[in-house]
């Protein structure tokens, strides 16, 4: 990131400034590192300065401090390293330490104004650094998943971020918040998968028994899904009269069944549609499953449904409680209350 940032120091940080792995700081050519020092404590400029007058720390007071760390370090090579640490630093800092105190001891505290930060050769005020570091790592760093492309292709408008925020959100179960990450980065075992794996002899959904099973078919396209999904449907909408007509014409309930409801209304309460909606997968899920293991036999997937929803609604409230994020519990009142009757 170094040939993108750049960092001025000046008089009020040069005390916070980090001694190792500091390109700043260098002996010929070669980035200080020294363990003994930074087992001790010693890794900024100000912890080898005195506090109440100008000046380094003389090298008998740094191998006490050493000592108390390793009782075995030679005075001898600590003197040695110390001497490479104060002849690395650049002279205007040793400068103004050997002028000016350490500014601990004038009950001085570091603000944004001491700092002056630019990336790409724009200026960016304090309180945004690390956002913008962040970000910039991120771009230079991280690389985008695989299966981004896929899904960018079969929905172009679809913002993969928005869904791996809510996936990770804390009110979804543990196992809910892992079936959608293994949806979003399609890892999920599906019959085509256990095909090409060689660990199935064929790629035929073992619900319907009809298509190939595709990440699409098992959530989807199923013909033995189509009950649940107007149930699904008829379920959500029963919650939605107060939502916009409009609105509610856009949401795409296949899209939702994947990777939840992205989109937000006045309304339409978008954390517990997506909580219902992360439950309903998961329902399909285990009795897909369910039917691998006992093929003969039968599963009632809205009864099972409504037991799991069930089941993690009281969870949630329990988790609310613990939390006591009671404003929380209040926006979804107005969806449980209807929901339990």
């Amino acid at each position: 990131m170094k040939t993108y940032v750049a960092f001025e120091a000046n008089e009020n940080n040069i005390h916070e400034i980090l001694l190792f792995f500091n390109s700043s700081i260098t002996k010929e050519g070669k980035l200080l590192n020294y363990k003994p020092f930074i087992f001790a404590g010693i890794t900024k400029v100000k912890h080898l300065t005195y506090e109440v007058i100008p000046g380094f720390l003389k090298f008998i007071a740094i191998h006490e401090i050493l000592s108390e760390k390793d009782a075995d370090l030679k005075y001898d090579d600590v003197c040695k390293f110390y001497r490479n640490v104060l002849v690395s630093l650049p002279p205007e800092w040793v400068h103004f330490i050997n002028e000016n105190i350490n500014p601990v001891s004038k009950n001085y505290e570091i603000n944004a104004d001491c700092f002056s930060f630019s990336v790409e050769d724009k200026e960016v005020p304090m309180p945004q650094s690390t956002r913008t570091f962040y970000n910039l790592l991120i771009q230079l760093v991280g690389k985008s998943p695989v299966s981004e492309s896929y899904w960018i292709e079969k929905y172009p408008e679809l913002e993969l971020s928005k869904c791996c925020i809510f996936s990770n959100l804390y009110i979804l179960p543990g196992e809910c918040r892992e079936l959608i990450f293994q949806v979003l980065h399609r890892t999920l075992f599906t019959k085509v998968k256990l095909l090409k794996c060689n660990m199935s002899d064929n790629d035929t959904c073992s619900v319907c028994a009809q298509s190939r099973e595709d990440l699409e078919h098992m959530f989807i396209n199923c013909v033995n899904l189509s009950q649940f999904t107007d149930f699904l449907k008829d379920f959500l909408l029963n919650f939605m009269c107060n939502v916009d007509d409009n609105f509610v014409n856009t949401l795409d309930f296949d899209q939702a069944m994947l990777m939840g409801f992205l989109k937000r209304s006045n309304g339409f309460n978008f954390y517990f549609a997506n909580f219902i909606m992360s439950i309903a997968r998961f329902s399909i899920y285990k009795r897909k499953n369910f039917i691998l293991l006992n093929p003969q036999a039968k599963l009632n997937l809205v009864d099972y449904f409504k037991t799991l929803l069930e089941k993690y609604i009281s969870h949630y409230f329990y988790l609310l409680n613990q939390r006591k994020e009671h404003f929380l519990l209040e926006n979804i009142l107005y969806w449980t209350i209807p929901l339990s009757k």
